[in-house]
């Protein structure tokens, strides 16, 4: 991952990739690329995105072709999908992507990933909805054993591959970080096996919200033999300025900037590296109000 900028923990903006901006107007990578560009100049740490297909009946813009579009206007952010879903892509071809944004973004990118079970999407677009977590466990460690060493044979129920070599290498050796969402005891495993930063993606306002899957995301790296400590903790938050708004998301954090940061800063106190906030209305001019924010979390001492 990128250096901390930020005294107590780094701080993250979700931009959402749904067809619609908050007044009703279409959103086009000219919208979204202005989010994440205000969102390195408010000083935030990293940009997030999703990997959904289709949101009901709503419209969303591929992640991985817009996680590239903002690698390369950005300069300083890391640069993370919450989370990919690995059903979309082959898992050869995903570790190929991941490497290659790696580098467009000179080695700021963090690979999230997930199962991906939304039946919705997968029937949609033909991908199979079917043993989810199996599916998800076979690419994982195709893709995990690509980044890592460049190259890969496997044989499983699903993916066959054959003498795969990464070529050519990005910025980092052993390719960039990988995050898991995980929020049941199998997929949890899976993080502790096999990620560098974990998530749950629940949304809570508050770290109280997140004791169980922070007792079962120790206990799963206990069971791999691994420290918990060396698996990076990243929260989710929903956070809407002044009045607050309704969310379909659920309630979010709201308030004075300063109370705010004082929720955000909670999550650190209680083992978080990361807070990824989520900005209610999805816009420019909602990031950009972050600003004081994110200010009064990197003046905590």
């Amino acid at each position: 991952m990128g250096s901390d900028t930020s005294s107590s923990g780094r701080v993250g903006v979700y931009i959402d990739l749904g067809e619609t901006l908050a007044d009703g107007s279409k959103a086009r990578w000219t919208d979204i690329r202005r989010m994440a560009q205000e969102a390195e100049r408010i000083g935030c740490d990293s940009v997030w995105l999703p990997d959904r297909l289709q949101l009901g009946d709503v419209g969303v813009w591929e992640s991985l072709t817009m996680v590239s579009a903002i690698a390369a206007a950005t300069t300083r952010v890391t640069i993370g999908t919450a989370v990919t879903r690995s059903i979309y892509r082959n898992p050869t071809l995903l570790a190929k992507m991941a490497e290659t944004i790696d580098e467009i973004s000179g080695g700021r990118f963090i690979l999230g990933l997930g199962a991906g079970s939304n039946e919705g999407d997968n029937l949609q677009f033909g991908f199979p909805s079917d043993h989810a977590i199996s599916r998800f466990e076979e690419a994982l460690s195709v893709t995990h054993a690509l980044l890592r060493t460049g190259s890969v044979s496997y044989s499983g129920r699903y993916y066959e591959v054959q003498d795969c070599s990464l070529s050519p290498r990005g910025p980092r050796q052993s390719g960039p970080p990988i995050m898991i969402a995980a929020s049941r005891p199998r997929m949890m495993r899976l993080a502790a096996k096999y990620a560098d930063s974990w998530t749950s993606l629940i949304l809570p306002n508050s770290p109280d919200d997140w004791q169980e899957e922070l007792r079962a995301i120790a206990s799963a790296c206990a069971d791999e033999g691994r420290d918990p400590a060396t698996l990076k903790k990243v929260a989710a938050v929903l956070v809407t300025q002044l009045p607050p708004l309704e969310h379909p998301y659920g309630p979010a954090m709201s308030g004075e900037p300063d109370q705010i940061a004082e929720g955000i800063n909670r999550f650190f106190e209680s083992g978080f590296h990361e807070v990824i906030v989520y900005p209610a209305p999805n816009s420019p001019g909602a990031i950009a109000a972050l600003e004081p924010v994110v200010a009064a979390v990197k003046d905590e001492p």
